[in-house]
């Protein structure tokens, strides 16, 4: 299992560093961005505040879910896999996820930078937006 954490950690640090960049790159200052940051990691939080559930029910339903959603595997797997045997295919299409994810994460992050970048001193238009996002 110890071989696990290191994708797992690797794949949430590529999805939440692809978010926190992409909020820093769209906030206007740091004031605003702060209340974005609970938001983008409560999906993380959760399989710590529901840990009693996983250790009681690793193959459950609520444990399964969050192992397999990408914003919650990292810990919510690495959760599962110290309270019993996980399945290989839901550790494997776990990380897979979690990895597809995070790239597209950052791409999107990237896309969306450029985005503001090309657009600064404009008034924002969800059309100038969408031409500049897809060029």
């Amino acid at each position: 299992e110890l071989l696990w954490a290191i994708p797992f950690a690797l794949g949430g640090f590529l999805l939440y560093a692809g978010l926190m960049a992409g909020m820093g790159a769209l906030s206007p200052d740091m004031e605003s961005s702060r209340a974005w940051i609970f938001v983008l990691t409560l999906p993380m939080m959760l399989p710590i505040w529901f840990w009693a559930l996983i250790a009681g029910a690793p193959n459950g339903p609520l444990a399964t879910a969050l192992s397999l959603i990408p914003f919650s595997a990292p810990v919510a797997m690495l959760m599962r896999m110290t309270s019993t045997a996980v399945p290989l295919w839901q550790t494997g299409l776990a990380l897979v996820l979690l990895l597809l994810s995070g790239v597209l994460i950052v791409w999107l992050m990237a896309r969306l930078f450029r985005v503001q970048t090309l657009l600064s001193g404009e008034s924002f238009s969800f059309a100038r937006a969408w031409s500049v996002l897809t060029s």
